[in-house]
């Protein structure tokens, strides 16, 4: 799979858009487009597909998809639609909007803003937040819990249902 962006395939992203809490010296809000597409070549399926995402000011949204190309002569296999990974190609696109998260540059960090970021990033793709926290910290399930409610309590994540 080749995630391509907005260079690549000559869209522009919309405007910029920051979220999470308001930037207070410690730490830094992260920000995503209000628009973006990706054009993705799923070259081991034979066939690329255009995303167009939304961003509301908290959650990433899947708008739109378009199948661009078919090279597979026989077609988009429904094994293959099951293999399309669009949590990952939003997460690339969270990522590559806020460099600051790269996890395997940051693992075991566990300051508040990167415990902050981590779980927004997350939270902003609807992926799973606390699991996110957990691998970036190495913590337990539950001590990553009492961290992520100290958070919340501070208004600093949204309360979490996860």
């Amino acid at each position: 799979m080749i995630i391509r962006g907005k260079a690549d395939n000559n869209k522009k992203d919309g405007k910029l858009v920051y979220f999470g809490p308001e930037s207070n010296g410690d730490i830094t809000q992260l920000k995503l487009p209000t628009s973006s597409t990706r054009l993705v070549d799923y070259e081991e399926h034979g066939f690329s597909i255009e995303y167009f995402f939304t961003f509301d000011g908290k959650r990433l949204s899947l708008s739109m998809m378009t199948v661009i190309r078919v090279t597979n002569p026989n077609g988009i296999t429904t094994k293959a639609l099951t293999e399309l990974q669009i949590p990952k190609v939003m997460q690339e696109l969270v990522y590559s909007y806020n460099p600051s998260l790269d996890i395997s540059a940051r693992r075991k960090d566990r300051t508040t803003e990167h415990l902050v970021q981590a779980y927004l990033a997350e939270y902003a793709c609807s992926g799973s937040p606390r699991r996110a926290v957990i691998e970036r910290t190495g913590w337990s399930r539950s001590n990553a819990n009492f961290h992520l409610k100290k958070l919340a309590k501070a208004e600093l994540i949204p309360a979490s249902s996860e």
